[in-house]
């Protein structure tokens, strides 16, 4: 099945194939099928969109993603016209889908080493910090796209209780 862009994807494969061709890495891109690619997208696509708590407003029930966005003034004071996909979101798009292809799925393990609480060498024995990371997350992603979301890096809203 095609994608389309809007609708289950935030850039088109031939966008990405040369955002792969402009920019280093890509390694499993340029290896991967196109069906692969495409798979890639969409679950990237679903990551960027649920992930990040994004400037402006939706416009409506009809619009299946996040973007395009009405009322969009990045953090530089740009305006982002309400039926514009903006670079970032593409780039992240293309950047985390690569790493989907890496990785085999959008969820791998996350590097937890910063959070080792104890390592135990017979019987190896690894023991994690309770609030060690689980979940995958793409610190480039959130750097790329940190001017069109709410917050800072990591924007995952916190409430205190």
């Amino acid at each position: 099945m095609a994608l389309t862009v809007g609708t289950d994807t935030y850039i088109s494969l031939a966008n990405a194939n040369t955002y792969w061709d402009e920019n280093t890495g890509g390694t499993n891109w340029a290896t991967a099928s196109e069906a692969d690619k495409e798979k890639a997208l969409r679950a990237a696509t679903q990551y960027v969109d649920k992930h990040y708590s994004w400037l402006g407003n939706h416009p409506g029930n009809s619009q299946k993603l996040s973007w395009p966005r009405l009322n969009v003034v990045d953090k530089d004071g740009r305006t982002i016209g309400g039926n514009v996909i903006p670079d970032a979101v593409k780039d992240a798009t293309a950047y985390i889908a690569e790493q989907v292809l890496a990785d085999g799925g959008i969820l791998p393990k996350r590097n937890r080493n910063s959070a080792i609480k104890s390592v135990k060498a017979g019987s190896v024995e690894v023991e994690y910090d309770d609030m060690a990371p689980t979940r995958t997350h793409y610190d480039y992603a959130d750097l790329i796209l940190v001017k069109l979301t709410k917050g800072g890096r990591g924007m995952t809203r916190m409430y205190k209780g």
